[in-house]
């Protein structure tokens, strides 16, 4: 994986140490999980304008492996993105002013003072020559004081891809371009879907995702399966959202993407720790994922696609169940502005059969046509005004027609749809790419002749 010491100065000069100490938090935290340590290993306090006693980062316990970023002893790390860190004197008093560091190497911990700004021979030598003197003035052993430059970390950086695009998003494209950072396909999913409803009887796979992701689970991999619709993609993005693995995960939402780019680099043993999910993943592709998580400690993994019934032989394997009817009324309700009778919220629920994605469907449908409307004899052009090439109601009533003619649904003057046609005869999941640039799966009850629509 690419990385320069240049584009590491670029992305975080400017803020003070902040981005620096931020970037080196993550990287402590991956760093960690490959040589088995966890994630409450690293204390990190994300309120950098208080006073820290001089201890950016703490990591409290040591690690015996040599290649390792994470020393022998336990740590305290002081992250310098300023000029003035190139100064030898400014170390001697981030040492020696700071009771709480004195004590720490007193107490047979060391310190590691990184310096983001490129520095000279010269500079390198008078840093580490102020390093011995304070070691022996004190009595402590050579080299619990150690300073390490931008090029010592840029590799380290270059080992944990998926920090790239949180920390690096100008060269974000190393990791190619459907590489995204967690937080936003988090955000994206939040702004385009219902309200999460944390269901109850997805609790503890929920939690598993969140162990896995971050180190605290034995298992390194998991896919995560099931019908289209039912909330897969979601409710990983919102275990995810609620985990510290958040600021170190990157997603790819089309196994092309990944396959194309960063597998290769898996395969290569180059990267050591990273934090993926990658969706749209074939059950064909997953006993790859869990050998490359089985043989790489620092790999974690969670993947979402497809699996059948026969898969569940696998522990690895996880298939999400439909929702019930009740929690998929919940989940209406959750949506409705109020005005939809219990009624319709019931039918619409009844109709999607377990679809969370056919339920937002149907109900955005309905509240374009008033909920009461009688919509029969043909397709509506529209439910509410607007450009039939958007992305507003003219999308929702494109949505609407090509379900309505698949599932022989109509909006009775009652207030509820009504089924007429076989819903549970299947086709191929057809795409429609909108003018807003994302896909969206229709549901996968939807057959091959509605691309001619």
């Amino acid at each position: 994986m690419y990385v320069e010491p240049d584009d590491l100065i670029r992305s975080l000069t400017g803020r003070g140490g902040g981005p620096l100490e931020h970037l080196l938090r993550d990287l402590l935290i991956l760093e960690a999980r490959a040589v088995g340590l966890g994630p409450t290993d690293v204390d990190w306090d994300q309120r950098i304008n208080r006073p820290d006693g001089g201890r950016d980062i703490v990591v409290r316990r040591g690690c015996d492996i040599a290649e390792s970023l994470i020393p022998a002893l336990p740590s305290i790390w002081s992250a310098k993105g300023g000029d003035n860190a190139r100064q030898p004197s400014l170390l001697q008093s981030e040492v020696e002013d700071h009771a709480p560091v004195v004590e720490h190497l007193n107490g047979g911990g060391c310190y590691r003072y990184v310096v983001l700004q490129p520095c000279g021979h010269d500079q390198r030598e008078a840093l580490r020559q102020r390093a011995r003197e304070i070691e022996r003035s004190h009595g402590w052993q050579e080299g619990v004081i150690d300073i390490l430059f931008i090029d010592h970390l840029t590799p380290r950086v270059a080992a944990c891809p998926t920090l790239i695009p949180h920390h690096l998003p100008d060269v974000a494209y190393h990791l190619g371009p459907g590489a995204t950072a967690s937080q936003q396909w988090v955000a994206d999913l939040r702004a385009t879907h219902t309200p999460f409803a944390a269901l109850d009887s997805r609790a503890s796979l929920s939690r598993l995702i969140v162990e896995v992701l971050n180190g605290e689970a034995e298992a390194r991999f998991l896919h995560i399966a099931g019908w289209s619709g039912v909330g897969k993609s979601r409710l990983v993005a919102e275990a995810v959202a609620d985990s510290p693995c958040h600021q170190v995960a990157t997603v790819y939402q089309q196994w092309e993407d990944f396959e194309a780019r960063l597998l290769p680099f898996l395969r290569s043993g180059q990267i050591t720790s990273a934090c993926i999910v990658v969706d749209e993943v074939d059950i064909r592709h997953v006993p790859q994922l869990a050998d490359l998580c089985r043989n790489r400690v620092g790999v974690r993994i969670i993947s979402i696609g497809t699996a059948d019934p026969s898969d569940r032989h696998h522990s690895f394997v996880h298939i999400l169940e439909r929702p019930s009817s009740e929690e998929l009324v919940a989940v209406v309700q959750a949506r409705s502005s109020g005005a939809m009778t219990h009624e319709l919220i019931r039918s619409i629920s009844d109709l999607a059969d377990g679809d969370f994605r056919l339920a937002e469907m149907l109900h955005d449908a309905a509240e374009g046509l008033g909920g009461t409307r009688q919509a029969r004899g043909g397709r509506p052009a529209r439910l509410r005004g607007g450009d039939p090439q958007g992305d507003g109601q003219a999308r929702e009533a494109t949505e609407y027609q090509l379900l309505r003619v698949h599932c022989h649904a109509e909006v009775q003057d009652a207030g509820g749809f009504r089924a007429t046609g076989d819903r549970r005869k299947t086709g191929a999941v057809p795409s429609v790419q909108y003018a807003a640039g994302h896909r969206r799966r229709l549901h996968p009850r939807c057959t091959p002749e509605l691309h001619d629509l």
